[in-house]
């Protein structure tokens, strides 16, 4: 039996449902990525979180965090070289507050979850 699905935090949604190519679109062929998909690129691309602080932040393992990010960089490229669009899908995800919390020990600063903030550890240093 599977194992049942973990809902991923997602801070801030998509703010649009389809990103598509302005000439040349291949006929209405469409790369679905789902908003968690859309959330490790924002965390991991556009703000250079290692891996183990984006699935802190996303509530996800590491290694659930590298298949998620390796599935959006695989349909990103897909959809940029064959001038597809990229249609949002949005899944069991929760939107959710966030807090920057900062290690005394190690002095590295991340975010996490507002709800997490009591059960953190810190990824560098496992403090």
């Amino acid at each position: 039996m599977a194992r049942p699905y973990k809902e991923r935090y997602v801070a801030t949604p998509p703010q649009w449902k389809v990103f598509q190519p302005s000439e040349h679109c291949n006929a209405g062929e469409r790369i679905t990525i789902t908003a968690d998909e859309v959330e490790a690129l924002r965390l991991a691309d556009l703000y250079g979180y290692e891996q183990s602080e984006a699935a802190v932040a996303m509530n996800v393992s590491r290694q659930t965090f590298g298949r998620i990010l390796e599935r959006a960089h695989q349909k990103v490229a897909d959809a940029l070289i064959h001038a597809k669009a990229l249609e949002i899908e949005t899944g069991p995800v929760i939107r959710t507050r966030r807090r920057r919390i900062y290690c005394q020990s190690c002095r590295h600063d991340w975010i996490v979850p507002q709800k997490e903030v009591s059960s953190f550890q810190c990824p560098r240093c496992s403090e």
